[in-house]
């Protein structure tokens, strides 16, 4: 007959057995390799819009109303389908390029349209859905449906034209936003997938309407400003410290409606850079990281990425020294 004491230790390896089972991992997760990540060189920036719009993150523009803010988001979509960069014309790999529109009509999409002298033919990538019956984005339904029809579709980059039409929850609840992001946002940002979304503005000028938890999942959030000749990108938040804080954007209506970079504003030291970077031999060419590398070697400091991204850009557009 088994001892008091044999049965306490049979039944302690039965749960350590059990435990040991149990803490099997089911899902294999794949930690980063920190030597490899800090050794690699690494890959410059790549923009779906210089200085606003980095490729494939998330960013969220609020405005007052009649700012005009689904009109310069058109435009943004309409040239990343074509393949050209929205403010210089420059030729650019075309995006397929999916628009949620919650708030304009077929009339309204046909006008602006012919403002910018936009052929039909030519927006074979923007598939562009208006009104449709997408259930709302902070709901698991809601996130699964715009990740199969983006995958569907081949679509690499979103708009959603509005929050508040998007959402179920309460706007002024924090967990209306986290709800949008586990379901809709980190699951287009683990496939690949930007993100644009346009907000309106409350009472309090600068910030989104609602919640504070709103813009927390994005990685930039830009106000716009409507100013005399066009519009200004405010960068009000950022996860990234390499964009631009303002970008002035000027509006043409003549002989077509146009947008155009407007007057560069350079960060503090950009100048002085563009110095360092010529006493260090860095190519015109060259991007962040070899820069980076070749201002180390010649004894400086590549300082802060976003004055260095500034340089670099001041350098190649051959600015005459005041």
């Amino acid at each position: 007959m088994a001892s008091s004491r044999d049965a306490y230790e049979e039944e302690l390896r039965r749960l350590s057995a059990a435990a040991s089972e149990f803490a099997k991992p089911q899902t294999k997760y794949e930690a980063l390799d920190w030597v490899a990540l800090m050794n690699r060189l690494g890959h410059d920036v790549d923009w779906l819009v210089e200085d606003i719009w980095p490729e494939l993150r998330h960013i969220h523009i609020h405005a007052q109303r009649k700012a005009g803010k689904s009109l310069i988001s058109l435009w943004l979509a309409v040239h990343l389908a074509i393949g050209k960069d929205p403010f210089t014309g420059a030729a650019m790999t075309p995006k397929v390029v999916a628009y949620y529109d919650f708030e304009m009509t077929e009339d309204d999409i046909r006008e602006r349209l012919e403002d910018m002298h936009i052929a039909p033919e030519s927006l074979e990538n923007l598939h562009y859905y208006l009104h449709q019956p997408v259930p709302p984005l902070d709901t698991e339904a809601g996130g699964r449906a715009l990740l199969e029809q983006a995958v569907a579709m081949g679509e690499q980059v979103i708009f959603i034209d509005t929050m508040s039409r998007v959402v179920q929850g309460d706007e002024n609840s924090s967990d209306t936003y986290i709800n949008f992001y586990r379901f809709t946002g980190q699951p287009l940002k683990s496939a690949g997938i930007a993100m644009c979304r346009l907000d309106h503005e409350g009472y309090q000028e600068g910030r989104s309407r609602g919640s504070s938890a709103k813009g927390d999942d994005v990685d930039i959030i830009w106000q716009l400003k409507v100013q005399d000749d066009g519009i200004q990108f405010i960068r009000k938040a950022s996860r990234v410290s390499w964009v631009a804080e303002i970008v002035n954007i000027t509006k043409v209506d003549d002989p077509h409606l146009s947008y155009s970079r407007g007057a560069l504003s350079w960060p503090e030291g950009t100048k002085e850079k563009a110095k360092e970077l010529d006493a260090a031999d860095v190519p015109p060419e060259a991007g962040r990281h070899i820069a980076t590398r070749m201002l180390k070697a010649a004894g400086f400091s590549p300082g802060r990425t976003v004055t260095l991204n500034a340089a670099l850009k001041y350098r190649r557009q051959q600015v005459p020294w005041p």
